[in-house]
């Protein structure tokens, strides 16, 4: 009987590259079904890498936007930063990705900067809930967060409520870095200031 040849060996019945010798091969049509699981698999991991590219892309946006921002060109930076961040959710999906959070801090920065305090303050507490989601409510990253809210906060006269966050900004930061750390001392003056503002020159 003849003797099967090996996968990359010429089938001189066929002519073909030894394809009818291939597991799981149809020979007469030389092609392998493929479950749908497998076909799933392949089309998601095309679909992430994709989403990879346009992610990238949308942070180059971001920083784009950014960089007109520390210009004082606030109002083009807004809308470059918008058109980011909604082309970030459109790809990341969840509130909680650092992508998006990432893209939300710096729109809301470029917001307040303009006066538009009550559209910052919905983005910077949407950034707040999702940092805590995501890494914890002691992250440093989630206090810088906190922090811009509290200030956005302070700037509409909501003193009360900035003090509360300023209040949790602080703890958090003894707590991960110790009262005399730099990064701890930082953030008394905003609470002080807050409390200040309210009356509160005892405390």
């Amino acid at each position: 009987s003849a003797t099967a040849q090996p996968y990359c060996c010429s089938d001189p019945r066929s002519g073909a590259w030894g394809i009818s010798m291939l597991p799981g091969v149809d020979p007469m049509h030389g092609q392998q079904p493929r479950s749908e699981a497998v076909v799933r698999k392949a089309e998601l991991g095309r679909q992430a890498v994709l989403d990879d590219e346009q992610a990238g892309t949308l942070r180059s946006i971001n920083n784009l936007g950014n960089c007109l921002s520390k210009q004082g060109m606030h109002a083009e930076a807004e809308a470059v930063l918008r058109k980011a961040l909604e082309g970030m959710r459109a790809v990341r999906g969840a509130q909680r990705h650092p992508d998006v959070l990432e893209l939300m801090d710096t729109f809301g920065i470029c917001l307040s900067n303009q006066g538009k305090h009550a559209e910052a303050e919905v983005i910077y507490r949407e950034a707040v809930e999702g940092r805590r989601a995501a890494v914890g409510g002691q992250h440093p990253d989630t206090l810088m967060s906190i922090s811009d809210l509290g200030t956005c906060l302070g700037k509409q006269g909501k003193h009360a409520e900035a003090e509360v966050f300023f209040r949790e900004v602080v703890k958090g930061r003894r707590v991960v870095l110790g009262e005399q750390h730099p990064d701890t001392l930082a953030f008394i003056p905003p609470l002080t200031n807050s409390l200040s503002k309210q009356g509160k020159h005892a405390e």
